[in-house]
């Protein structure tokens, strides 16, 4: 999956790429704020949709930890609203990956 694959590449970022893990980390969120307007007609769109909820709070973790907190300070309430977001989900592997 693409996301798996950018979330590898972040993790062995070079510490001169910071900037340009800062300048996605407003994307990844804003994916995670559309993914709950997926539609949800079958089971398989629920999966789907639930997989990529899980991979993006991956990437938002995984760029957390390639940061200081002061780098991601200003996107902190959009993370946690949309984090709050994805617990209320019932699906364990997201939450693993939002906690």
């Amino acid at each position: 999956c693409a996301f798996e694959a950018i979330s590898v590449l972040i993790q062995n970022s070079a510490p001169d790429v910071k900037h340009v893990l800062l300048q996605l980390l407003p994307a990844i969120i804003d994916r995670l704020a559309q993914s709950f307007n997926m539609p949800v007609l079958t089971n398989e769109d629920k999966e789907q949709k639930e997989g990529v909820q899980g991979l993006l709070c991956g990437l938002i973790q995984v760029i957390a930890t390639k940061t200081t907190k002061e780098d991601i300070m200003q996107h902190c309430d959009l993370i946690m609203t949309n984090f709050l977001q994805v617990l209320q989900s019932k699906n364990a592997t997201c939450h693993e990956e939002a906690l």
